[in-house]
C-alpha cells in the first residue's frame, strides 16, 4: 500500500524506544554465545504459493494478552509537534528470568521524509516488579539511535512486570510500555465460536520465555453471558507446560475465561461465543470484495448433531454506515450443509454479513466483509529486502523501483527510513538515487543485539509535489526454526518434528523449545494433542501423532516457538480424500489448467470411495489494476455432477491461483481437494507447445553425442520437428519417439541455445552448457549426470561406483526449480535387485516413507532457481555381488513432469587396501594415472572427509588427505 503525506505536514522530533533481547539468545553486546537460545518472538505469516501444502496464518482478533505477529506492544503520545514512542519487542509472552534486554533508544524529526536526530538526551525510567526505580541518561548518536543493556539476573530485579519509558525535554508526556519477565501464560487457540450444550475445552501454556513450566497451578475463572461466574477450577499444567480448563455453555453469549498462574499471578483472559449453530468457511474465501464486482459468500452450517442438511437460512449482507442491505435473501443448504450466495457490493464501504435460520438460530451475527477498491495508476514505489530474513549484524540488500504509470521515474532521489519494529528508533538511514530504469540498492546494516525484533519503517521519493512511501519489512532471525508435519491422511499417525541451526555459525542449535496444539478445526478449539519438542545436540527433535478421522477441512496445528506466538497457525496438512480435475482452453508448459479472465472452467470433483459428497468449489482472485486487491468466488459442487467456476473479468493476468473444493456426506465425513491454475491476459495467444527435455543440461567439451526428446503437451513424441544448435552448425530432425540425437566435435566451453521448431507448435528453446573437457576415466560421483523434464532437473550428485556387500552405501541427489514457481517435489528411488534396499532419506526433505513402493520423499517448497539436496541410504544385503542400477524419479505433483535418472553400481568384495600412498591416492579418487588428479578430486576428498563420508566407498582418514594433495602437487 502507498502512502501520500502533503508537504505542509508539520516537523515533529520522535523519540523511540524499544526492548528486544539478548544475553541467552547468542547476540549480547555483538558477541555470539552458543547455539543454545532461551527465547522467543512472534513470527511472520508464511504466503501461499503454488505447490506448497502448508500455510501459517495469524488472525486480526487476538485473544487478550496474546502477541500480535512481528509487531511490538507499543505507547506513543500524542498532541505535541515532538512526539515520544517506546515499542518492547517481547520474546514470546515473557522475557526469561535470566536473559538482558537491550534497550533500544532512537530519535528523528517527523515530517513527511523523516531524519534522524542526532545528540537527542533522552531519560530511560524502569519500575521494576518490587516498586524499585532505575533511570538512564542516554544520548543518541550520529545515525539517531543508542542502545542500552539491561541484565535481567543482576541484583534483585526479579520477575514480573517491569514498566519502561522514556522522557525527553521536547515532550511534555511520557511512552511507557510493559515488559514480563518470568512466568507468562497464554491460550493456546484464537478466540472462536463454539455450540452451546456441547462441552468445551480451552487449552493454555504456561512458559518461562520460550521453555515450556511443567507442574505450575492455574486458577481458572470463568464469567458467563450474564457477567456471573458460572465456574471456578483450578489445574496444573502438565509435563509439556499445557493446562486445560472444560465447561459446558447453556446460553448464548460471550464467556470469558480467566487464567492466573497461582504462584506469580501472570494472567490472561480468553474470551468464546457460544451459539446453537456454528458457520465454517474456507481461509480468505468469504472475507474481501471488491468495489463494483461480483462477489461470493459461502459454507457449511452444524450444530452439535451435525451438517445442517436441507436447512432454510436467511442471508443478509449489510452496509451498517447507510443501513442498507446488499443482499437479504433465503437459500436452503445442501444436503452437507453447505450453501453460496452472489453479490456485488456496490461502492467501497466495508460489509457485515448475518445468517440466521428458519427457526431463529444465528449462525452468524457480526461476519465482516473488507470491500476494497483498487487504487488508480500514478506514481507508485516499491522496496523489498531481498530475503525475508537476515541474521544480526547482517547487511541486508534492499531494491528499490520507483514509475508513474508504470514508466521509470529516473534520476530520482530516494529516502530509506528502516526502523526497529513497525514504530521503533531509525536503523541506518540512508538516501539513494534511482538509475535510468528507476531502481536502485542499498545495504542496510542489522544491529548485532537486535536478534528477534523486526526491520520496519519505509521507503519514500518526492515526486510532483507528492510523497509517495512503500513499507519496509524482514525479520531478524539468528535461528532458523523449521517446524515440519509429515503429510498422511487423517486416520494414520505422522511425525512432528523440528530442526533449528544457528544461522551464525551454521550448526545444529540444541535446547530449542516448539510447543504445538493440533486442532480438529482452524475456526475451532477441539485439540486432538499438544505437546513440546525440544532439540537434541543434532538440532533435532520429533514426536509421533495419532491423526483422527474426523478433522475438518480448515485442519490446523497452533504452534508456539522462538519466531512463532501463540496466533500462528499452519493449516492444509494432511491428504484428505477427494480429487478435483479443472479443464480450461489451454495449459502451461508444466501441465497446468491456464484460464483467461471471463473463462469459465469446467470442474470434476470425484471421491475415492464413490460417496456422493456435495459442497463448494472456489477461489481468490487478484484484480488486475492492482493485484493486492482481491474478490472471491465460489459455486455449488457435488462428487456426482460436474459443476464450473468462472475467472471473474477482473481477474489479474500472470497470476498463479488455488482452487479448492470442500465437501462432504451427509454422515459428516469431509472430503478436500486442491488444484493451482494460472491467469493469462485474454489478448495472449496460446499455440501448442512443445517440451522439450535434454539428456543433460551440461556436458563436456569432448563428449561426442547428445539426446534431446520432443513431446507436445500430453506428453506424446513429436515426428519431424527441427532441433538446431546454431552456433554450431547442427541440425537434426526427431524420429518417430520424438528423439534426435547431436553429433558433436569438440565445442568451445560455453552456453549454447537449442532451438526447436514444428508445424502448429511455437518454437521451444533449451540452453545448452558444454564445460571444459573431462578427463576423468575412473570411478567417483558421476557430477555431471542430469536430466531435465518440464521445468525441474534432476542432477546425480554423489554416486558411488562401486560398494561392497554386507555395507551401507548413500547416494545424493539435487532437484532443481526451473520453473517461476514456489515448488515441492517428489524424489522415488528404486533398486533393480531385491538384496539391495533402501533404508532412509535425508536432506531438504518435508517427509518420507521408505515402505512405498518405490520408496519416496517429498522435499522442501523451493523457490524459483533454488535446488533441494536429497540423500538416499542404502544396505547391501551379505554374500551380494554383482551389478544394481539405482533409478532416481522426480516428480512435479501439480503437472505430473518427471525426470528419472539411472546409475550402474557395482557389488564388490573389499581387497585390502594399498599401503604406498599413491596408490592409495589413486583408489580414493578412482583414478588409474597420477596425472589425471585434478583440483576438484582434491576438493571432492577434502568435503567428504570433514562430512565424515566415503569417497568412491573408501572411508577417508587424514593421511588419505594429505596423500591426495601431496599427489595432485606433484603432478
Amino acid at each position: 500500500m502507498e502512502i501520500k503525506l502533503t508537504q505542509s505536514q508539520l516537523l515533529q522530533i520522535l523519540v523511540v524506544f524499544t526492548v528486544v533481547v539478548a544475553g541467552c539468545t547468542g547476540v549480547a553486546a555483538a558477541t555470539t554465545d552458543g547455539d543454545t537460545p532461551t527465547t522467543q518472538k512472534p513470527a511472520e505469516a508464511i504466503d501461499q504459493e503454488p505447490g506448497q501444502s502448508e500455510i501459517s496464518f495469524s488472525d486480526t482478533p487476538l485473544t487478550s494478552g496474546s502477541v500480535v505477529p512481528m509487531d511490538a506492544v507499543s505507547d506513543e503520545t500524542f498532541g505535541e509537534e515532538t512526539r515520544l514512542s517506546i515499542t518492547v519487542v517481547p520474546v514470546g509472552e515473557s522475557f526469561g528470568s535470566n536473559e538482558t534486554m537491550t534497550i533500544f533508544v532512537g530519535a528523528f524529526d517527523g515530517n513527511n521524509m523523516p531524519t534522524p536526530v542526532a545528540n537527542e538526551q533522552v531519560t530511560i525510567s524502569i519500575e521494576r516488579p518490587d516498586g524499585t526505580s532505575e533511570t538512564f541518561e542516554v544520548v543518541t548518536g550520529s545515525d539517531g539511535t543508542v542502545e542500552k543493556s539491561y541484565d535481567l539476573s543482576e541484583g534483585n530485579r526479579g520477575d514480573g512486570t517491569y514498566a519502561i519509558s522514556a522522557t525527553s525535554a521536547s515532550v511534555s508526556d511520557e511512552a511507557t510500555v510493559e515488559a514480563k519477565v518470568g512466568t507468562a501464560i497464554s491460550a493456546a487457540e484464537r478466540r472462536e465460536d463454539v455450540l452451546i450444550g456441547e462441552e468445551t475445552t480451552s487449552k493454555f501454556l504456561v512458559r518461562d520465555g520460550t521453555a515450556s513450566v511443567p507442574q505450575k497451578t492455574v486458577n481458572f475463572r470463568i464469567v458467563g453471558p450474564s457477567g456471573s461466574v458460572i465456574n471456578e477450577q483450578q489445574k496444573t499444567t502438565d509435563a509439556d507446560g499445557f493446562v486445560e480448563t472444560q465447561f459446558t455453555p447453556q446460553t448464548i453469549g460471550r464467556y470469558e475465561i480467566t487464567a492466573e498462574v497461582a504462584e506469580t499471578g501472570a494472567t490472561v483472559r480468553h474470551s468464546l461465543t457460544a451459539k446453537e449453530v456454528a458457520f465454517r468457511t474456507g481461509l480468505f474465501a468469504v472475507d474481501e470484495a471488491i468495489t463494483g464486482e461480483q462477489a461470493s459468500y459461502g459454507g457449511y452450517l452444524f450444530d452439535t448433531s451435525g451438517l445442517l442438511s436441507g436447512e432454510t437460512i436467511s442471508v443478509e449482507i449489510v452496509n451498517p454506515a447507510t443501513g442498507e442491505s446488499v443482499v437479504d435473501t433465503t437459500v436452503t443448504t445442501d444436503s452437507s450443509g453447505f450453501f453460496t450466495v452472489d453479490y456485488n457490493p456496490g461502492t467501497a464501504s466495508n460489509l457485515r454479513a448475518t445468517v440466521t435460520t428458519a427457526d431463529g438460530r444465528v449462525a452468524v451475527d457480526e461476519d465482516f466483509i473488507n470491500v476494497n477498491e483498487p487504487g488508480p495508476a500514478g506514481v507508485d514505489i516499491a522496496a523489498e529486502f531481498t530475503e525475508s530474513s537476515h541474521i544480526p549484524g547482517d547487511e541486508a540488500t534492499l531494491t528499490i523501483e520507483a514509475t508513474e504509470n508504470g514508466t521509470p521515474i529516473a534520476n530520482k532521489q530516494v529516502t530509506v527510513f528502516p526502523r526497529l519494529g513497525f514504530n521503533g528508533p531509525p536503523i541506518d538511514s540512508q538516501t539513494v538515487t534511482t538509475n535510468a530504469t528507476g531502481e536502485a540498492s542499498v545495504q542496510v546494516s542489522i544491529p548485532d543485539a537486535a536478534e528477534s525484533a523486526r526491520i520496519g519503517g519505509q521507503a519514500y521519493i518526492q515526486y510532483n509535489g507528492e510523497v509517495v512511501s512503500d513499507t519496509l519489512s524482514t525479520d531478524i532471525e539468528q535461528y532458523d526454526i523449521n517446524f515440519d508435519i509429515e503429510d498422511v491422511a487423517p486416520g494414520e499417525e505422522t511425525t512432528f518434528s523440528v530442526e533449528a541451526t544457528n544461522r551464525i555459525t551454521d550448526s545444529p542449535a540444541s535446547n530449542v523449545p516448539v510447543q504445538f496444539n493440533a486442532l480438529y478445526s482452524g475456526s475451532g478449539i477441539d485439540s486432538y494433542a499438544t505437546g513440546e519438542l525440544e532439540t537434541d545436540q543434532s538440532g533435532t527433535d520429533s514426536t509421533t501423532v495419532a491423526v483422527p478421522e474426523d478433522l475438518e477441512p480448515d485442519r490446523a496445528v497452533n504452534y508456539m516457538s522462538r519466531y512463532a506466538s501463540p496466533t500462528l497457525y499452519r493449516i492444509n496438512m494432511y491428504d484428505f480424500p477427494g480429487s478435483v480435475e479443472l479443464t480450461s482452453g489451454s495449459e502451461t508448459d508444466d501441465g497446468r489448467p491456464a484460464a483467461t479472465p471471463g473463462e469459465e472452467l469446467d470442474v470434476a470433483f470425484t471421491t475415492p470411495d464413490g460417496a456422493d459428497a456435495t459442497g463448494i468449489v472456489f477461489a481468490r482472485f487478484g484484480h488486475s489494476a492492482d493485484s493486492s486487491v482481491e474478490g472471491s468466488v465460489m459455486e455449488p459442487i457435488s462428487a456426482s455432477q460436474d459443476g464450473t467456476l468462472t475467472v471473474p473479468e477482473y481477474a489479474a493476468a500472470d497470476d498463479y491461483v488455488r482452487v479448492s473444493v470442500w465437501a462432504a456426506t451427509s454422515s459428516d465425513k469431509f472430503y478436500v481437494a486442491n488444484q493451482f491454475i494460472e491467469v493469462r491476459s485474454t489478448g495472449d495467444s496460446v499455440p501448442n507447445a512443445l517440451s522439450v527435455s535434454l539428456s543433460s543440461s551440461s556436458i563436456s567439451a569432448n563428449q561426442e553425442s547428445f539426446n534431446v526428446t520432443v513431446t507436445d503437451e500430453a506428453g506424446d513424441p513429436v515426428e519431424g520437428a527441427t532441433v538446431e544448435v546454431s552456433e554450431l552448425g547442427l541440425s537434426e530432425t526427431t524420429d518417430a519417439t520424438g528423439e534426435a540425437t547431436l553429433q558433436f566435435s569438440e565445442p568451445d566451453p560455453g552456453e549454447y541455445t537449442i532451438t526447436v521448431t514444428a508445424d502448429e507448435f511455437s518454437d521451444a528453446t533449451e540452453t545448452l552448457t558444454v564445460e571444459e573437457q573431462n578427463n576423468d576415466e575412473g570411478g567417483g560421483s558421476d557430477d555431471g549426470n542430469q536430466t531435465q523434464a518440464g521445468n525441474l532437473t534432476l542432477q546425480a550428485v554423489d554416486v558411488p561406483k562401486t560398494v561392497q556387500p554386507n555395507s551401507t552405501f548413500s547416494a545424493t541427489y539435487e532437484v532443481e526449480n526451473r520453473g517461476e514457481a514456489v515448488n515441492a517435489y517428489t524424489i522415488e528411488m528404486a533398486v533393480d535387485r531385491d538384496n539391495v534396499t533402501v533404508t532412509g532419506f535425508s536432506g531438504d526433505i518435508q517427509a518420507s516413507d521408505v515402505n512405498n513402493q518405490p520408496p519416496s520423499a517429498s522435499t522442501d517448497a523451493i523457490a524459483a532457481g533454488e535446488r533441494a539436496t536429497v540423500t538416499i541410504s542404502y544396505q547391501v544385503a551379505a554374500n551380494t555381488t554383482g551389478n544394481t542400477s539405482l533409478t532416481a524419479t522426480a516428480r512435479n505433483p501439480l503437472t505430473g513432469a518427471n525426470a528419472t535418472l539411472s546409475q550402474d553400481v557395482s557389488i564388490e568384495t573389499a581387497t585390502a587396501a594399498p599401503t604406498d600412498p599413491t596408490q592409495r591416492a589413486l583408489q580414493i579418487t578412482g583414478k588409474n594415472d597420477p596425472s589425471e588428479l585434478t583440483q576438484s578430486d582434491v576438493t571432492a576428498v577434502i568435503t567428504r572427509f570433514s562430512r565424515d563420508q566415503s569417497v568412491n566407498n573408501v572411508t577417508v582418514t587424514q593421511n588419505d588427505v594429505t596423500a591426495t594433495i601431496t599427489l595432485f602437487e606433484r603432478n
